[in-house]
């Protein structure tokens, strides 16, 4: 994507509308193209709201960043999109949320609470298209990595009072962490590279452009 047709997109996110003039102070980790290349997602770093854009650059939904009640609102951290899910994943800076976002036009209805609430019948559903799928954290996460599979995402929680953080695995079918170690015990690793966590194996993906 054109660095100036970047500007554009983040700009109009940021300004609620379709249109609108660049403006600075944006990120390229808060925009990700959807896989079959008919969505975008956008975010500026100052603005508290997503907005997705069809492929002619049409606003076609904006999702507030906040908590299910709305007595909180966040920053977003970062956008990514899995092509595998056909969703886009969202980090937020202020809320202990994760959210998957599907623009598969046959995903299944979401339950706003716990998991088992599909299979009790219970609640109100909403389709699956374009809505929030929320994962509860213990603490927003950022510098996520995606396995090759994109079910399980590796995200950091920082640690309080700027004591060392701690590196979740979030399986993101289930909806919750499965497990977590200190950040200091991943090393760096560049970007397509692949390395051995407990019985299986943790794929490194470039972040969304």
């Amino acid at each position: 994507m054109r660095t100036g047709l970047l500007a554009l997109v983040l700009a109009a996110a940021a300004a609620g509308s379709g249109a609108a003039e660049p403006r600075a102070g944006f990120e390229p980790r808060t925009i990700a193209m959807g896989g079959d290349g008919q969505w975008l997602m956008a975010a500026s770093a100052d603005a508290r709201t997503l907005v997705l854009f069809d492929a002619a650059l049409r606003r076609v939904k904006s999702f507030p960043a906040e908590t299910l009640d709305g007595k909180q609102t966040s920053r977003i951290a970062e956008v990514h999109d899995l092509p595998l899910r056909k969703c886009f994943v969202v980090a937020l800076q202020d809320i202990a949320e994760l959210w998957e976002i599907s623009y598969d036009p046959q995903a299944a209805p979401l339950y706003d609470g716990l998991v088992h609430d599909y299979k009790m019948g219970e609640g109100i559903a909403k389709p699956g298209t374009f809505n929030i799928r929320r994962t509860p954290l213990d603490g927003p996460v950022s510098g996520l990595i995606f396995d090759a599979g994109q079910r399980q995402v590796l995200g950091v929680v920082a640690g309080a009072a700027g004591g060392a953080g701690r590196v979740q695995i979030i399986n993101l079918d289930i909806r919750r962490k499965i497990a977590e170690l200190p950040a200091d015990s991943i090393p760096p690793h560049a970007p397509g590279s692949r390395f051995d966590w407990r019985d299986g194996t943790l794929h490194i993906l470039p972040r969304s452009p």
